[in-house]
């Protein structure tokens, strides 16, 4: 069981709840969360796996990711302009986070 810290470092993640690391990914379990602080136009991540995927980026709620299988590039945040913001992402148990992209 992870501990989700109050403040993220810039240019940081933090993970919170419970986790299995995998060889390329980590997969989500009870609670999971993850706290990302960025700086970027957009953010991307790739999941793997079946159910849902909600998150905030600086407290205004994203849309919800609806995993479905293998591993699929999802689109987290497309802004106008690049700007710093705090992501909090909060996947359903089983999902699996395999990395991130930015631009």
């Amino acid at each position: 069981m992870y501990r989700l810290p109050q403040a993220v470092p810039k240019d940081s993640m933090a993970i919170g709840g419970t986790w299995t690391a995998g060889y390329e990914h980590f997969t989500a379990g009870a609670d999971a969360r993850l706290a990302m602080n960025y700086q970027a136009r957009r953010v991307r991540l790739v999941l793997a796996g079946d159910g849902p995927v909600t998150g905030t980026s600086d407290g205004k709620p994203l849309k919800t990711i609806r995993g479905s299988g293998t591993p699929t590039l999802y689109t987290l945040v497309d802004d106008d302009s690049s700007h710093r913001a705090r992501l909090d992402i909060r996947p359903a148990p089983g999902i699996e986070g395999c990395f991130f992209t930015f631009g």
